[in-house]
C-alpha cells in the first residue's frame, strides 16, 4: 500500500474488508486481507486489533450508515398511508437488495456474527412497529402495541425482499418483473393482507360480544 495518512489507510482497509468479506464470507482471515492489501498483518492490527473490530467496523460502514433520513419523513409525513409505505419500501429495497448488502448480510449470519441481529433491532425500533401503527391509525383503531400476528405480517414483507436479494445476488437468477415493480407489488399485498388481518379479527371480537 502506498505511503497516505492514517485516515486514508484505515479507510481503504475498511473498504477491502467490506469487499474481501461479501467475496470470500466472514470466515476470510486477516491474513489474506493483508496479502490483498500488500500490507503486512502486523499493520493491520495497528488500526484493527482483532477481527472483531474489524468486522464491527464493516457493519459500521455498510449497515450502520444504511438508514436514511428522508425514510423517517417519508414514514412520519403527509400523505396516504398506503402510498407512503410504498414509498419508504421502494427506497429502502434500493440499498437493502444491493448486492454487498445481501451477501455481508447472509454470510455474516452464516457465521455466528450479530449483524443480523443488530440490523433486525433496528428495524423493530424504527420499521416495524411505525408501519404497523400506521396501519392501525388509518383504520382508525387504538394505538396499541403491535401483536405478535402483526410483526409477523411485517416480517413476512421484509423476508420477501430478502429473498429477491438472493434470487439475485446468491442465485444470480434474474427476476421476470423489472425489481421497482416487484417490490411495489410485495408491499401492496402485504398492505392488503395486513388490513384483511385485522378487518377479520375485529369481526371476530364483535362476533364473540
Amino acid at each position: 500500500m502506498a505511503r497516505m495518512t492514517s485516515e486514508a489507510r484505515e479507510a481503504a482497509i475498511v473498504a477491502a474488508a467490506v469487499a474481501y468479506f461479501a467475496e470470500a464470507g466472514f470466515g476470510g482471515t486477516t491474513r489474506e486481507l493483508a496479502r490483498r492489501l500488500g500490507v503486512s498483518q502486523g499493520l493491520l492490527f495497528r488500526y484493527f486489533p482483532t477481527k472483531e473490530s474489524l468486522v464491527d467496523r464493516v457493519y459500521e460502514e455498510v449497515f450502520g450508515r444504511s438508514w436514511r433520513p428522508e425514510w423517517d419523513a417519508i414514514l412520519d409525513g403527509e400523505g396516504e398511508v398506503e402510498e407512503r409505505i410504498v414509498a419508504f419500501y421502494a427506497d429502502y429495497a434500493r440499498v437493502v437488495l444491493e448486492p454487498r448488502w445481501i451477501r455481508l448480510f447472509l454470510l455474516s449470519g452464516l457465521r455466528g456474527y450479530d449483524i443480523p441481529a443488530r440490523w433486525v433491532r433496528m428495524l423493530r425500533a424504527r420499521v416495524f412497529r411505525r408501519v404497523t401503527g400506521l396501519l392501525r391509525r388509518d383504520m382508525g383503531l387504538p394505538e396499541e402495541p403491535p401483536s405478535d400476528a402483526e410483526i409477523e405480517a411485517v416480517w413476512g414483507l421484509h423476508g420477501s425482499l430478502v429473498y429477491l436479494g438472493v434470487r439475485r445476488s446468491i442465485f444470480m437468477m434474474r427476476p421476470s418483473l423489472p425489481v421497482d415493480a416487484l417490490v411495489e407489488q410485495q408491499v401492496r399485498m402485504f398492505v392488503a393482507g395486513f388490513r384483511a388481518m385485522l378487518t377479520a379479527r375485529l369481526t371476530d371480537a364483535e362476533a364473540a360480544e
